[in-house]
């Protein structure tokens, strides 16, 4: 399990660091029980390190207490996208934390539940989560519908269940190749470069080009776990800690193409590649894993290197064999003096 980057992440950090223990079974068929008090090594690299430890059989997870939510998606036309990205950035400066939120270039899949003037559009969009009521949340959202006239608007407040549903991500397995940077800051010039090679060209090969908001909670670090007595429930915040504790990343950025044949796939990784290097004056050179595709060089995985030689220490005792595979097999060869920006 990687990171986890959720619709109210600036509310509570990453997914992962959520997770308070978890069954599982190892390589050799060993059935344990991890928390702060038992094999809390292998619990410190379940939260966000990734794949290949041991299968999880079951999570017992630290549940949020959330009074109201309230959020949605604003859509606009393809070419209100430059004043639409320039207010959004300018909108992110003063947000508190309860407010999490992306902009977008997006194509629309021309579904009936969809509004008629939206169906296979190409369009620009800031989607947003508030933890909190719903007149606090609208009147953050105000500056927003100002930079343009919107085509749609499905702000409301909403149930639990709703924050599934807010990308409108695909219900099946999609074949997709997606790319992801974390970028340091977005001024102007970089919002004109992303414009011009990922979003305003109506046949680009990317179905979306999003930017989404970090800071808030994913800038804090995460104290170190500390042990608690046997019989003891675990505790709340000082058992948060995985191998990424924060990011000082301002925003992230997600390229995301349908890899439909060996065509399609080599227009949008030259088309992700573009992007990456017209951006690069902006990025810290690494992504989150969560965001990366499988066989990215694992150099670019925010982490430092003390964390992969900790990760490589939990695989060594836990799966000595290789015989759980993971996508990024850094714990396998972690490097000894480099370190990674986070």
């Amino acid at each position: 399990m990687f990171g986890g980057v959720g619709v109210l992440g600036r509310t509570f950090g990453f997914l992962a660091h959520q997770i308070l223990a978890a069954d599982v079974v190892t390589a050799d068929g060993s059935r344990l029980r991890c928390d702060t008090a038992a094999h809390p090594d292998l619990l410190w690299a379940l939260r966000g390190g990734g794949g290949g430890f041991a299968l999880v059989a079951r999570l017992d997870l630290r549940l949020a207490r959330v009074p109201a939510l309230f959020g949605g998606q604003i859509v606009w036309p393809l070419d209100a996208a430059p004043a639409v990205f320039g207010a959004w950035r300018s909108w992110t400066a003063g947000l508190p934390p309860e407010m999490t939120s992306s902009v977008s270039v997006f194509q629309v899949r021309p579904l009936p539940e969809v509004p008629e003037m939206l169906r296979g559009r190409r369009v620009t969009a800031v989607t947003a989560c508030y933890a909190g009521p719903a007149d606090e949340g609208a009147h953050l959202l105000q500056p927003l519908t100002g930079a343009a006239e919107p085509l749609f608007s499905g702000c409301r407040p909403l149930a639990p269940a709703d924050l599934a549903t807010l990308y409108d991500t695909p219900a099946t397995p999609t074949p997709s190749r997606i790319r992801s940077e974390l970028l340091t800051s977005l001024p102007d010039a970089a919002i004109g470069e992303f414009l011009r090679h990922a979003g305003q060209h109506p046949d680009s090969p990317l179905v979306l080009a999003e930017i989404r908001h970090l800071g808030g909670t994913y800038a804090h670090p995460v104290p170190e776990p500390k042990a608690r007595q046997p019989g003891h429930p675990p505790s709340g915040q000082a058992d948060g800690r995985g191998p990424i504790s924060h990011t000082g990343a301002q925003y992230l950025l997600e390229l995301v193409g349908h890899a439909a044949n060996p065509e399609a796939d080599a227009a949008i990784r030259g088309c992700q590649q573009n992007v990456a290097a017209a951006l690069a004056p902006w990025t810290t050179g690494t992504t989150l894993p969560s965001f990366a595709d499988p066989g990215t060089d694992t150099a670019r995985l925010a982490f430092l290197a003390a964390v992969r030689r900790r990760l490589a220490a939990v695989k060594r005792r836990y799966d000595p064999g290789d015989v759980l595979l993971t996508s990024f097999p850094y714990h396998l060869n972690a490097p000894g003096s480099e370190e990674v920006k986070a």
